[in-house]
């Protein structure tokens, strides 16, 4: 087991994103870790709103500050201990600062939203391009871990059946595109990856 001093230890005063998806009030898993952060304090929570994520980490969009100075954490762990917490292989790895992840707590009520993530040189290109809407250069692999029971769906539909939606709905053809959607409708199991691949990135 690893046994860790209490001056290992920072708590940390984190960001809840408030979207539409998200449990209603005390009823979401979110709001109950504010509450419980804040010693117990329901007025921390507003009753009607959805608290849908929490964030544990540095992105700009959601940082997290310690809770006894209200540093924000980048700026902490790039003190002489802070950088003990991350690591020098993180340190080396990632040398524009921060952590290389962003720890989530999901309380959900409803499907969320498709996403199609960037890979690390893609997410570069587009942080130094469009700064103001990709607001960090990193990419965005993602690992769950259920806390309840959860149902979660990834990956496409059976190749047969996109091509049939091509063929009769034209707003979805028009979404991907002309020449996209006939060199889909062209392809195999085999050799459908780029197709996929051009077709949701048009």
């Amino acid at each position: 087991s690893i046994r860790m001093s209490a001056s290992w230890a920072e708590k940390l005063d984190c960001v809840a994103q408030k979207y539409a998806w998200g449990k209603i009030g005390t009823e979401s898993a979110v709001a109950k870790i504010l509450i419980a952060a804040n010693g117990g304090n329901e007025s921390v929570v507003d009753a009607s709103a959805p608290y849908a994520e929490l964030w544990m980490g540095t992105h700009p969009n959601g940082p997290s500050k310690l809770s006894a100075s209200g540093e924000l954490l980048e700026s902490f762990l790039k003190t002489e201990r802070g950088q003990r917490f991350a690591g020098s292989d993180v340190e080396r790895a990632f040398p524009e600062g921060g952590l290389p992840f962003l720890l989530k707590v999901l309380s959900v009520q409803q499907a969320l939203s498709i996403q199609a993530h960037p890979d690390k040189t893609l997410a570069q290109q587009l942080n130094a391009n469009f700064p103001d809407i990709y607001k960090d250069p990193n990419h965005k692999p993602e690992i769950a871990v259920a806390l309840t029971d959860f149902e979660g769906l990834c990956a496409f539909r059976p190749l047969e059946e996109l091509k049939s939606f091509l063929s009769s709905i034209p707003q979805i053809r028009e979404a991907v595109g002309e020449e996209n959607a006939r060199v889909l409708e062209q392809s195999t199991s085999e050799n459908c990856a780029t197709p996929l691949r051009h077709a949701y990135s048009h």
